[in-house]
């Protein structure tokens, strides 16, 4: 029997799994190729929950992207796998073997292998087609085998070029195949290989990518253009609608030889020199050859790079390292340095998601890194849950200490939402959920809905879930299930729902119509007598801590106060339309602070004022020499960017950075409130704001002066 490749070593920390940090954190390495010298061979599956590698000896592993073994593929011989690529559904992976004409393909549902015999000596070039179940064989004597796997049909083009198949790929949307060869020309042909178009080249290609040039008017995402890699000698822009005209692109004969390019943004093109340099231009014609940014990130040699769409982040690997480039500023992230690997890299690679980056050494390692954390958290009242690693829940108490009640909890899924009770956490991806005792860590409940789950929310003994317009509620055993908008509780069937809360007694959801129903748990049934009707669609809807007071949020971004025992609905001013967050204090529970990109906006609810039922947005407060009281509300700004707020506790703000972690900021509204150092006006100006009516007299009685006496009377 052959030897299997070694099993992926994980990076473990003090507890099993390493908390998530701003470095890039490795989830596994696996030695594919046993030793060798050669690269290993490895691809993503399109919808990036599986990576394939392989190498010698002739054996390719499937792990999922937690490092967890599959499946083991044999290939037809025990001869080195030079590569792998996946059609374009996941369901098949193709397998080229080193001087192997036999391509191995590997079905992912009936985990089957069947042969293709492809009749060609030294197969050199293989790739999917986008749009269809066609693959493309070539080899070094320049003939190809397209082969259909749905049909079975395979049809042998010999000749299409008198020298080696160097590179290729299909369009996107024409199914087009473009061909490069050493005999130094591109082919375009229809999807059974007939040539439709030929064309000279100055250099052999290593590399060519359909694209959308960037126009400088309005128009479609339609394909126009081919980027041809001539040798690393220059870069050809060949053009679909008019290829006698193609345009050369040279560059400084200081960055080297061109390694790799890629398309990323709005018509923007990422490409890497031999020498360390990145370099990025402008395909727009009235920018076309002038450099938006160049830099040297490796002082010795490049090897490859990557890009990832949602980070828009450019992977750069040289020197035996990868470094990583955020594109909007240009500047390296020194803190996610990979440094690790054994060997040279030959190959870096995002996957689909563009959160987890692998990386292929020409020793035969493969190693995945985690690049950031997907954003998921969830509070309830002063317990906060994320996501600390793919599948691990962190639950900390936010006005704790650091680190001294944290509870953390494997999960069987990687979330994409969760949420927290009292005493439980529910996690979540697609349709599917799993309920977690927070005291045990035991999973108590595995639940599947009819749709794909938008939101959760979870109270002491139920859950309830947004999937598909519809509301489920259920207890978190699975029992005393039922489903809104309900028939019998006169709901209109036709209407659709479009947010959720769960409080100890009550559901409450609201509607495209603009309905807010409210559902009494225990007993079950409408609460009486409790119902709003607004104008507009219902965007969000929160709760305070107690449940007594609903923050709802509308399609046109008008925010409300709602007081079910009162039914007053009072408007929230000046509130954000960019909004990210919007939580409500867990000390202070008339306070609730709404935040967006770049600031915090804190807000006071006083349910009886002379003008009946109040919302301040505050600020500074400034005190008249007769005791008349002024609020200049102002935002404060939200330092860094990309925080977001997830609870409130006396003022101190846990938020979830974009990399995942958490960090505790101080809302400024309460930086002075128990400040020893503060002065007395500074004590009674933030107590009277945040409507802390004692502890404002208390600083009155301090300052001594009459004004200070008469403010809070106003």
């Amino acid at each position: 029997s052959r030897p299997s490749a070694l099993p992926p070593t994980r990076i473990e920390g003090k507890s099993g799994r390493q908390p998530y940090t701003k470095r890039m954190r490795q989830l596994f390495r696996l030695d594919a190729g046993r030793g060798s010298r050669d690269a290993a061979a490895f691809a993503w599956e399109p919808r990036g929950n599986y990576l394939a590698a392989g190498g010698e000896p002739g054996l390719v592993h499937i792990y999922d992207r937690h490092g967890d073994h599959v499946a083991e593929i044999t290939g037809e011989t025990t001869a080195p796998v030079k590569a792998l690529a996946w059609d374009r559904d996941g369901d098949c992976l193709a397998i080229m073997q080193d001087r192997e004409p036999t391509i191995s393909l590997w079905d992912s549902q009936m985990k089957t292998v069947t042969k293709l015999d492809t009749a060609l000596k030294d197969p050199s070039f293989f790739c999917w087609s986008k749009t269809s179940s066609q693959l493309v064989v070539g080899n070094k004597n320049g003939n190809i085998l397209v082969y259909d796997r749905r049909t079975r049909k395979k049809v042998s083009v010999l000749g299409k070029h008198p020298k080696k198949i160097t590179c290729g790929c299909w369009s996107a949307q024409t199914n087009k195949l473009a061909l490069g060869s050493d005999d130094r020309t591109l082919t375009l042909s229809n999807e059974s290989g007939d040539t439709l178009e030929q064309t000279e080249l100055k250099h052999a290609p290593i590399d060519m990518q359909f694209a959308t040039q960037k126009r400088d008017a309005a128009s479609d995402d339609s394909e126009t253009h081919l980027s041809i890699n001539m040798g690393g000698k220059s870069l050809l822009l060949y053009d679909l609608k008019e290829p006698d005209n193609p345009l050369e692109l040279a560059f400084s004969s200081k960055y080297g030889s061109i390694i790799a390019h890629t398309w990323f943004g709005d018509g923007l093109m990422l490409l890497g020199f031999s020498d360390g340099y990145v370099v990025v231009i402008s395909t727009s014609m009235r920018e076309i050859g002038q450099e938006q940014y160049s830099g040297q990130f490796h002082k010795k040699r490049l090897d490859s790079i990557a890009y990832s769409p949602a980070l828009n982040y450019a992977a750069v690997a040289g020197d035996g390292g990868i470094k990583l480039v955020d594109l909007s500023t240009f500047k390296d992230l020194k803190k996610e340095t990979v440094s690790d690997l054994d060997g040279s890299i030959a190959k870096v690679e995002w996957s689909p998601d563009g959160h987890v980056l692998c990386a292929s050494t020409k020793r035969g390692q493969v190693a995945t890194y985690l690049a950031r954390m997907p954003l998921v958290h969830g509070a309830c009242g002063d317990t906060v849950a994320y996501l600390s690693s793919l599948r691990e829940i962190t639950l900390v108490k936010s006005g704790t200490p650091e680190d001294d009640q944290n509870v953390i909890i494997p999960v069987g899924l990687e979330p994409s939402y969760l949420a927290v009770g009292p005493k439980h956490v529910g996690v979540g991806m697609n349709n599917a959920a799993l309920f977690y005792d927070i005291s045990t860590k035991e999973e108590v409940h595995k639940e599947e809905y009819n749709g794909r789950v938008s939101q959760m929310s979870i109270s002491e003994s139920h859950c309830a879930v947004l999937s598909g317009g519809r509301v489920t509620l259920h207890a978190i055993d699975g029992s005393r299930r039922r489903t809104f908008p309900d028939r019998d509780s006169g709901d209109d069937m036709g209407d659709k729902v479009t947010a959720l809360a769960l409080t100890k007694d009550v559901l409450v959801y609201g509607t495209k119509s603009g309905m807010v129903h409210f559902f009494a748990i225990n007993p079950e049934g409408p609460l009486p007598g409790v119902e709003l009707r607004h104008e507009r669609a219902i965007l969000k809807i929160v709760p305070n801590v107690k449940g007594t007071r609903f923050i709802v949020v509308d399609t046109s971004k008008n925010a409300y106060v709602y007081a079910p025992t009162t039914s007053d609905l009072t408007p929230i001013p000046s509130f954000p339309r960019d909004f990210t967050s919007v939580i409500w204090e867990v000390i202070d529970r008339h306070v609730f602070i709404v935040s967006s990109p770049s600031e915090l906006h804190t807000y006071a609810y006083a349910p009886q004022t002379v003008r009946g039922a109040v919302v301040a947005k505050l600020g500074a407060v400034d005190v008249s020499e007769t005791g008349g009281v002024t609020m200049r509300p102002k935002a404060s700004p939200l330092h860094p960017q990309g925080l977001v707020p997830v609870c409130s506790h006396d003022g101190t703000i846990t938020c979830q950075t974009s990399g995942g972690t958490l960090t505790k900021i101080q809302c400024p509204l309460y930086e002075h409130r128990d400040d020893d150092d503060a002065t007395p006006e500074l004590h009674f100006c933030q107590n009277l704001a945040l409507l802390r009516l004692k502890d404002a007299w208390n600083a009155a009685i301090d300052i001594n002066k009459r004004p200070y006496w008469l403010g809070p009377s106003g």
